[in-house]
This record gives structure tokens, sequence and C-alpha cells, in this order.
């Protein structure tokens, strides 16, 4: 089982509330971690073809997830804040500007 801090616990909550298992919900948070770092990755200087495969591929995963349950996702590439957002039929969001649900 994975681990997870206060602020996973809070998203685990709301997207099981929407549908989603806990499996797709580690998966996802999983996924937006690794764009996290690639887009801190990203500041510094330009991905490697390797890390713009991984990208690629976590994005797509991220979307197949998000489709399967009927939700949309948006990305965003600054690590400042969120870079991955699901949108939540309900309006919900954990961010100042209420666009989405940020994981990562």
């Amino acid at each position: 089982m994975p681990s997870y801090d206060r602020g996973d616990l809070e998203t685990v909550a709301v997207l099981t509330e929407h549908g989603l298992s806990r499996q797709h919900v580690s998966e996802l948070l999983r996924l937006a971690r690794r764009l996290h770092r690639l887009a801190e990755a990203a500041c510094l200087g330009d991905l490697t073809p390797r890390q713009e495969a991984q990208r690629a591929g976590a994005r797509r995963r991220i979307a197949e997830l998000a489709d399967a349950y009927g939700l949309t996702v948006s990305f965003q590439g600054d690590p400042r804040g969120h870079v991955v957002r699901v949108h939540l039929p309900s309006g919900r969001s954990n961010r100042w500007d209420n666009d989405g649900w940020g994981l990562a």
C-alpha cells in the first residue's frame, strides 16, 4: 500500500467520492509527482529525449484514467503550482482560483 501525506489523504477522499478506485487515485498521484519532477527539471534546462517521452507517457496515462471516469484534466508546466489539475463535475477545488483539483 502506498504511503500518503496529509494532502494526499484529502485527494484520495475527494477522488474516491467521485467514483475513482483507490488504485487509480494512487496511480494518478504517482504520475502527477513524476510530472512535477519533470517540470522542475525543465526549469533547470532542456529535458532529455527520455524525459520528454516520460512526460508524454505520464500525461497520456493521466488523461486515460480521467477519461475512464468522465473527468477532464489540464496540465501546466510551472512547478510552482499544480502541474496536474483534475476537473470534477461537482466543481470542488483545492486551489485559490477554483480551477480544478490540483494533484502535484
